[in-house]
């Protein structure tokens, strides 16, 4: 339970902390936008849009995520940019220090909004 509770409240507060405010609100990414974003950073190992790899589809991680609140977005972003465990199963996401702050909040809102889009069909 201990260590439950560090990993789930007291490491995103400590990275929320540590990490940088987003200072504007992202650019919203184009389908080819992502792709290209998803191709340069290796994403594409890991994660497909509708299939599940080492890690969740895009489809997963927006149905879990229905209707994610800033709060939310930041969470995904911090896992995103400093890696994480424990939300998908035992394999951690990397970390990906040389995304920025805006590509990463912009490609997680590229994501939900894709599964959003994926779930009215």
């Amino acid at each position: 339970m201990t260590r439950r509770l560090l990993t789930t409240l007291l490491f995103p507060t400590l990275l929320a902390i540590a990490a940088p405010p987003a200072l504007s609100r992202p650019v919203a990414m184009t389908d080819a936008d992502a792709t290209r974003f998803f191709h340069a950073q290796g994403c594409k190992t890991c994660h497909a849009r509708d299939e599940l790899r080492i890690g969740p589809s895009y489809a997963m991680i927006a149905t879990r995520y229905p209707n994610a609140t800033p709060e939310t977005v930041e969470r995904l972003r911090l896992k995103v940019l400093y890696g994480g465990a424990g939300a998908w199963g035992t394999t951690p996401m990397i970390s990906h220090p040389d995304v920025s702050v805006a590509e990463a909040e912009a490609v997680l809102r590229w994501i939900l909004a894709a599964g959003a889009e994926a779930s009215k069909k």
